[in-house]
């Protein structure tokens, strides 16, 4: 009797962890679904993939099956509650005639098909492994697992670059900045923002340096006199962009910080990446300048000893 009822309390609380563990993230996190769809679609199969593999984990540590079960639950949970968050933005696009309602039937059809072509592989394939040895046939679940996962990323990653989004975040608006200067004022296309866009929760510059964050003004400026160097040279301006340098046990971290006032608008985050744009123009075109002189230095000191090395043999 207590055996049944001791499984039967494993699956509750497994269960009850996983809707806890899906309420707190996206009451959390549900407000940033719209700002980075795409981050979160993929994320989210990320996750699911690592969960699916927890879960077949189970059979190999018995002992640990609730820890395993239960952040298996907890991340398809998340994971699926991510993914039918935003997939009606992605819907949205391809509905051209308000047909939105169509566009959905079309899409839970295609996953009915593709879970039965699915199950209909895997049936035929376990049916030959078997017939090879049975013991390939009870490994074939965890050798093949790693490949699939890894398609479906990867699927999922194509499928997210051919969606052209119309809205703007940070890492999308760098983008256009970032062309904006470098090709005489000319506007980047949505296909080309989709090929670039960043998809990672990483931080992204479009140049590869000086990664652009947006964070308060107390996490930028730690002292009195930067800070009223700051207000002075902004003036009015309800944004400031602040380089910052950071330097842990490996490298010196430089990153831009752009620090908005309450009562900033649209108008002000778009010229404070406007100028984050200008400012790694300006910075690789001293670089540049750097190297070349320190090349004519060493090209000229060269030169030298040539000269004199060729009058004391003269």
């Amino acid at each position: 009797r207590s055996l049944p009822t001791a499984a039967a309390f494993n699956w509750l609380l497994k269960d009850g962890i996983g809707k806890l563990g899906k309420l707190g993230i996206v009451a959390k996190l549900g407000s940033q679904y719209d700002l980075e769809l795409k981050k979160f679609r993929l994320l989210s199969t990320v996750v699911c993939d690592i969960s699916c593999g927890l879960e077949m984990l189970t059979p190999f540590w018995p002992k640990n099956f609730l820890l395993l079960a239960s952040l298996g639950n907890v991340g398809k949970s998340v994971g699926l509650s991510i993914a039918l968050a935003t997939q009606p933005a992605f819907h949205k696009k391809f509905s051209l005639s308000d047909n939105m309602a169509d566009i959905t039937a079309k899409s839970q059809a295609q996953h009915v098909v593709a879970d039965t072509l699915g199950l209909g592989i895997a049936l035929g394939l376990s049916h030959l492994a078997n017939g090879v040895s049975p013991k390939l046939r009870m490994a074939l679940p965890v050798l093949s697992f790693p490949i699939l996962a890894a398609m479906d990323v990867l699927l999922v990653h194509r499928e997210l670059r051919a969606i052209d989004l119309r809205t703007l975040n940070r890492d999308r608006s760098q983008l256009l900045a970032s062309h904006w200067v470098h090709s005489n004022r000319e506007a980047l296309c949505l296909a080309d923002v989709s090929k670039r866009d960043n998809m990672t929760f990483l931080p992204f510059s479009p140049e590869g340096d000086w990664p652009l964050k947006v964070r308060p003004l107390s996490d930028a400026v730690t002292d009195a006199d930067s800070l009223f160097s700051y207000l002075s040279h902004y003036g009015s301006e309800r944004y400031m962009l602040i380089p910052t340098s950071v330097k842990d046990q490996v490298k010196k971290n430089k990153e831009l910080v752009l620090a908005c006032s309450a009562s900033a608008e649209e108008r002000d985050l778009l010229k404070g990446i406007l100028q984050a744009s200008y400012f790694r123009m300006l910075q690789k075109q001293e670089q540049e300048e750097r190297e070349q002189r320190e090349l004519q230095r060493e090209g000229g000191g060269g030169s030298g000893r040539s000269d004199r090395a060729a009058g004391g043999g003269g």
